[in-house]
């Protein structure tokens, strides 16, 4: 029976993975933003964001199973963990054992990096099309975003830590156009008296909406609908996207379910430990 348990990341072990991941993902933000000081920034952004996709597959497919992990998938019991395959074999692995993928689009981009890093380690690295590897560099970027918060459930740029996530934003808007457009074409609508929320898919900040209705994403256009709150009060106002947090209500309702979810287990908690207190002692006589 021994041999048929599944071996995984236990939470401590995979959140050391992705503290790991997120300060590459900072480092290859900072050095993206430098892009225009040199191309050793270039370089060092390459490094640092291709680390970081290793590290994100690695935490993915190590909570699915860590012989997923291995050189050789069936050589019997897993042993080193510092021994781990390369992204190619990871890559191939998460299409072969998990319903959960990167894209075909955001598989080409890596593969691109891939070679740009091992043009880098061999000291054959040449800067050619320029704007093109930026660009798909903010991409891919942009591609790991969506999946650590999506399929791990870890937000790998968080607002109030070290400004990455607007470091990022303003950079990519130097680089990538059709993103520059898509920001502007969005803010000329909250200009209009429009509300923006972010895109689900792209979480980009880049869906206008002032009522009830189907709404698009002006960058990965996406359609979803934006409807009145299941649980507000019929008189309120509040609006929410159907698919912001998968229950049809409103950030405000969702917010005040979550923390009355956590009052109520702090609650119990503290009850809990209030009878335990009071159990009287076994008497081993």
């Amino acid at each position: 029976m021994e041999n048929n348990i599944i071996n995984i990341y236990n939470e401590e072990e995979k959140m050391e993975i992705l503290r790991n991941a997120h300060t590459s993902f900072v480092h290859g933000i900072h050095h993206l933003s430098e892009y225009s000081n040199g191309e050793i920034n270039i370089k060092f952004t390459i490094l640092h964001i291709f680390n970081t996709i290793e590290l994100l597959t690695k935490a993915y497919l190590g909570s699915i199973n860590l012989n997923l992990l291995k050189i050789k998938i069936d050589d019997g019991k897993y042993s080193d963990g510092s021994i781990t395959v390369g992204i190619e074999t990871l890559l191939k692995r998460m299409k072969n054992f998990s319903e959960i993928v990167f894209t075909e689009d955001l598989r080409g981009k890596i593969e691109i990096l891939r070679k740009k890093r091992n043009e880098i380690e061999h000291k054959k690295f040449i800067l050619e099309n320029e704007e093109n590897l930026l660009i798909t560099i903010c991409e891919i970027i942009n591609g790991l975003m969506v999946f650590s918060k999506n399929h791990i459930y870890f937000d790998i740029a968080p607002d109030l830590l070290n400004n990455t996530k607007l470091k990022f934003h303003d950079t990519r808007i130097k680089i990538d156009r059709r993103y520059a457009e898509a920001i502007k074409d969005a803010n000329d609508f909250k200009s209009k008296g429009y509300l923006l929320v972010e895109c689900p898919d792209c979480l980009n900040l880049t869906v206008p909406y002032k009522k009830e209705s189907g709404v698009e994403c002006f960058m990965c256009n996406q359609v979803f609908y934006v409807h009145k709150c299941h649980n507000c009060p019929e008189n309120s106002k509040n609006l929410c996207l159907d698919v912001q947090n998968g229950q049809g209500v409103c950030d405000e309702c969702n917010n005040k379910e979550i923390e009355s979810v956590m009052k109520a287990s702090s609650f119990f908690e503290k009850e809990d430990e209030k009878r335990r207190i009071n159990l009287p002692r076994e008497d081993y006589i």
